[in-house]
């Protein structure tokens, strides 16, 4: 709503303030004292005409009509104003701080949304009374450029069209959809099939397990296999114990002679050093030869023996892995099914 309007040098306004209240306004004064000014300075500035420069007053012109000031019409809306003024050098609108020229006939957009007005809001003095005078065509030309009749026929035509297209969009989709509702009715079994995939998953799962829990058993049996091959190679335990024993006993006797055979290398040392008469040497030479030959006897003796020993060793380890692998394959057999998942027959 406009609530001031300012005329500066405009027609027999030399500076003039219009203070506007809200609702109905009346100006009042005599003839002649500048009442229909305001109405053409709101004209002047909402329509930009006339463009010539009538409107400013005779006494900032010269004698050739050239204007020595400038003339303006200030309006006022809210927190608002646009200024109309024409100089000898400018002639346009100010915006703010915004200065704009009006060219022509033209109207500056900015200052067009500042009013928002049309010829319906403001008539002249002298204008006939709105639409009493005007015939019945007249009258429908007004309303219907109001509103924009032939646009909106023009929207109905083309809602309509654009309905009949949709219908027949629409027909068209139903049937698809009842073609389409056939074909998916065909493939009734999916919902079925499709939770017989899951059981077979789940059951190719059970599956893979067994394979794996069989193949670990295969692979204890290859191994149980090899180490019973092993063991096949192995010369007879009971035997070697025994040999052990006997072995035991040669070692502890040839202890016993090889005390005897040092006691008699020492006599043989002195009977070489004295030179006792009547004593066979050579026979006791021979004698302590026989001792060493059974010496080195009972050192090859020993080393058997100790082969033994590490063979038992290695038997008895082997004995415990395949005790291991037993207690293995019995759990694994207890995890496996009776019936064979895939042919069904009977596991043995």
């Amino acid at each position: 709503m406009i609530n001031q309007i300012k005329l500066e040098n405009f027609q027999s306004h030399e500076n003039s303030e219009l203070n506007l209240c809200n609702g109905i306004n009346v100006i009042t004064g005599q003839s002649d004292s500048g009442k229909s000014s305001i109405l053409r300075s709101l004209y002047y500035s909402v329509y930009n005409r006339p463009t010539s420069n009538n409107y400013p007053s005779n006494f900032i012109k010269d004698k050739k009509g050239n204007l020595t000031d400038r003339s303006s019409v200030t309006i006022s809306k809210e927190n608002q104003e646009v200024v109309r003024y024409r100089s000898k050098a400018e002639n346009g609108y100010i915006i703010g701080e915004q200065k704009l020229k009006a060219i022509g006939k033209d109207l500056p957009e900015q200052v067009s949304e500042f009013f928002n007005l049309n010829s319906v809001n403001i008539q002249k003095q002298l204008d006939s009374h709105f639409l009493l005078s005007e015939s019945p065509g007249q009258i429908a030309k007004f309303f219907n450029d109001l509103v924009n009749f032939e646009e909106i026929d023009l929207y109905l035509t083309a809602i309509d069209s654009k309905k009949r297209e949709c219908n027949k969009e629409l027909k068209m989709c139903n049937a698809d959809i009842e073609e389409l509702q056939t074909e998916l009715d065909e493939y009734y079994w999916i919902d079925e099939a499709e939770k017989l995939l899951n059981q077979f998953e789940k059951f190719e799962s059970k599956v893979s397990e067994y394979e794996n829990n069989i193949r670990a058993i295969e692979n204890l049996i290859e191994e149980i296999n090899e180490l019973q091959t092993i063991a096949d190679n192995f010369p007879d335990v009971e035997t070697a114990e025994n040999l052990l024993s006997e072995l035991e006993e040669i070692t502890q006797e040839f202890t016993e002679l090889d005390q005897e055979i040092f006691s008699l290398e020492n006599l043989l040392d002195t009977i070489n050093n004295t030179n006792i008469p009547n004593l066979d040497i050579e026979s006791a030479n021979g004698l302590v030869k026989k001792c060493l030959k059974f010496e080195s006897s009972i050192s090859e003796k020993e080393e058997q023996v100790n082969d033994l020993e590490n063979l038992i060793e290695s038997i008895a380890a082997a004995s415990n892995k395949i005790s291991e692998y037993d207690i293995s394959i019995k759990d694994l057999e207890k995890k496996l099914p009776d019936m064979c998942p895939v042919c069904g027959k009977k596991l043995d």
